[in-house]
């Protein structure tokens, strides 16, 4: 059995799978309003960020919004002052399915008011609060935690997929040796990502393939399984039944010639040494 450590190499000519989920995945904005508050700049595009990193979702941040609608956005959030319509009808804009809203303001401290609403009906599927000291940071794990109590549990689980081809047709795939058909295999394979795998493709008649890979997030990792031909065992030349029967004719023939030879030269001890040929 070929073994190959196979190196994932993301190829954007393979990578439709890929994309038509990348087409699927829920669209959500970012967006901020600031009511006298200069702490923790940046807050929402941070937000953005890490969202993109741990789910499979498409986030726009302030940013990006800001390119699609101009630098107007801004003033248009903040007239909003919060009200759920408002903001939808913003999100309407940007042509995402969710917002989530920033809003900081100052009571001493610095209260961050977080609300995830949902465009389609203006509605606020959920709200929660933070308060941090002027001055204070706000550090990654603390803001990952935010966003996992505000997004649903199943956003944080990411896949990629797993494209199998072959140069034979019905051989038996196997991922993890679990049995997923036959090639070809009428699409990839959708599994958690990132995550490490094993495929085998195997056919009665030709050498086995076994890969080992790593799937990334949001990607399509193509593998292409050669099986070539089992070679024909060669039988050794000295266990072919014809070797053994030239060999035994050629005994008796060579011993039947020394003993004449030998007899001959017996009846004659004087003569010369004979030169003996066959």
């Amino acid at each position: 059995m070929r073994k190959l450590l196979f190196a994932a190499i993301l190829l954007p000519s393979v990578a439709s799978a890929g994309s038509a989920a990348h087409a699927r995945r829920r669209a959500i904005a970012v967006l901020e309003f600031r009511q006298g508050v200069s702490a923790f700049p940046g807050f929402a595009d941070r937000m953005a960020k890490r969202l993109r990193h741990l789910t499979g979702l498409r986030v726009l941040g302030p940013t990006d919004a800001r390119q699609r609608l101009g630098d107007q956005v801004d003033k248009f959030v903040a007239e909003c002052q919060g009200q759920p319509r408002c903001v939808g009808a913003i999100g309407r804009r940007l042509r995402v399915s969710e917002v989530i809203l920033v809003g900081m303001s100052s009571l001493g401290d610095v209260v961050i008011q977080i609300s995830r609403v949902r465009v389609r009906d203006r509605r606020v599927l959920r709200s929660l609060g933070h308060t941090a000291p002027v001055g204070a940071r706000l550090s990654r794990a603390k803001l990952d935690g935010l966003l996992r109590r505000l997004m649903p549990r199943r956003d944080f689980i990411r896949y990629g997929f797993i494209r199998i081809r072959s140069n034979r047709r019905g051989a038996l795939v196997l991922l993890n040796d679990k049995k997923r058909g036959l090639t070809p295999l009428p699409g990839p394979i959708r599994v958690r990502a990132p995550s490490a795998h094993r495929v085998r493709v195997k056919k009665p008649g030709y050498v086995d393939f076994s890969a080992d890979l790593r799937v990334p997030p949001d990607a399509t990792v193509t593998v292409n399984a050669v099986l070539p031909p089992i070679p024909k065992a060669v039988t050794p030349f000295y266990k072919k039944w014809w070797f053994w029967t030239v060999i035994a004719s050629s005994v008796v023939t060579v011993v039947g010639v020394t003993t004449g030879i030998m007899l001959t030269v017996g009846k004659k001890p004087e003569s010369v040494p004979a030169v003996i040929r066959w």
